[in-house]
């Protein structure tokens, strides 16, 4: 776990993978300790064994797992302890971190990095990314990436999907690049889970759709759903 105070980053838990950035220190913290490598933090996000960070001058840095290209710097090692700058990322303005993929927002466009095994990355194919490319698909405001599926909110409201669709979590059929979710307009935010996603209207209204075996799509049934559904209003 991170956390950002006054722009300094610290962490504490499991640290097996370097996740922590304690600059090749792999113990386990049970209790928050700052992070010395890197200052002047925005925003931070985490896959599952590693950090991604956004500094207030734009650049992305990154720590932890990166056998998949999670780091963002051509390379692929077992664990990287020492947090290190992505690699041609400038300007950037909102960073978001799935399982083991990363994506950045600069200049209106998207940039993803990272693993790839089921098309989450939406590039059109399934290799992992060890620098940042291109996702054909501008003007997000809102992205949520999970398991292996990636939700993305337009500054339009349109909601676009891509990625690993076993339970329907996409929305549509299965697509290896961003495809419009047809059923669904005006909407500003997006989140995802292991298996399901969602995503917030402008009027508050919360639409979901995937896997509802544990009822975690709130329509009143536990009946799995490739198209979104409302979830029942509190």
């Amino acid at each position: 776990l991170v956390l950002i105070n006054n722009g300094n980053v610290w962490g504490w838990g499991w640290n097996d993978y370097g996740q922590l950035g304690l600059n090749g220190d792999f113990k386990d913290y049970n209790e928050p300790v700052q992070i010395s490598g890197i200052s002047q933090v925005k925003t931070i996000d985490a896959g599952i064994f590693h950090s991604i960070a956004l500094k207030s001058d734009g650049t992305v840095w990154a720590w932890g797992f990166n056998n998949d290209g999670q780091i963002g710097t051509n390379e692929s090692n077992y664990h990287q302890g020492n947090i290190v700058q992505v690699a041609n990322l400038s300007g950037c303005t909102a960073i978001f971190s799935g399982h083991g993929t990363n994506f950045a927002i600069s200049n209106n466009k998207l940039w993803v990095w990272g693993e790839n095994t089921h098309y989450e990355a939406g590039i059109g194919n399934s290799n992992d990314i060890f620098l940042p490319v291109e996702v054909p698909n501008t003007g997000v405001i809102s992205l949520a990436s999970a398991t292996y599926q990636t939700i993305a909110v337009r500054e339009d409201g349109s909601v676009w999907s891509w990625g690993y669709n076993m339970y329907g979590q996409v929305g549509h059929e299965d697509s290896n690049l961003p495809v419009q979710i047809s059923a669904l307009s005006g909407c500003k935010f997006a989140a995802a889970g292991s298996l399901h996603s969602l995503v917030v209207t402008n009027v508050g209204t919360i639409n979901a759709w995937g896997n509802n075996f544990f009822g975690q799509l709130g329509n009143g049934t536990r009946t799995s759903s490739p198209t979104p559904v409302t979830v029942i209003n509190p």
